[in-house]
């Protein structure tokens, strides 16, 4: 089960970001990266997981989305780097530095595209001097069924076995 993710409308995080020029966002490539997917009915390219002895779905909405909103502030002047974590929500990475970490050193603002526990996680992880902006809203939970084709090297989300339950408004 994961938490499911809206985006918000451009217009909202483009003025949250308009007395910034260094800019990064932050995208969640679990369960964002799956909502958005889910939405969009995107297939992503799958990637052999080593740990989970399994195919998995590449990030790809989740940094297509991410490169989107960085192109939207670069039009605008702005200084915007992109970086995808699989555990943002993680407080305490095993004691390692978050490894998007340091591409964040001179950011003043951190744009996260994920749930509320990975903006926190990313919030736990900065410097307090730096400004975090949601990009996404948390809506409800999901569980997604996944297809894996392995003569396409996709993996699909099927909507008719999947579920994804709004438990708050988007």
């Amino acid at each position: 089960m994961g938490v499911y993710t809206v985006m918000l409308p451009d217009e909202i995080i483009i003025k949250a970001i308009e007395d910034f020029t260094n800019i990064v966002v932050i995208g969640c490539a679990g369960c964002a990266n799956e909502s958005l997917a889910y939405d969009k009915d995107q297939p992503q390219k799958a990637v052999f997981d080593k740990f989970f002895g399994q195919y998995m779905p590449a990030p790809d909405a989740i940094t297509q989305e991410a490169s989107r909103l960085a192109n939207i502030f670069k039009n605008k002047g702005k200084d915007a780097r992109i970086a995808i974590s699989m555990v943002p929500c993680s407080y305490s990475n095993n004691g390692r530095p978050a490894k998007w970490k340091s591409i964040c050193s001179d950011a003043e603002a951190v744009v996260t595209l994920c749930c509320v526990a990975g903006t926190v996680g990313i919030k736990t992880h900065l410097e307090k001097s730096v400004n975090i902006i949601p990009g996404m809203k948390t809506v409800g939970v999901h569980y997604c069924h996944k297809i894996y084709d392995s003569a396409k090297g996709m993996i699909y989300i099927d909507k008719n076995n999947s579920k994804f339950i709004s438990i708050f408004k988007p």
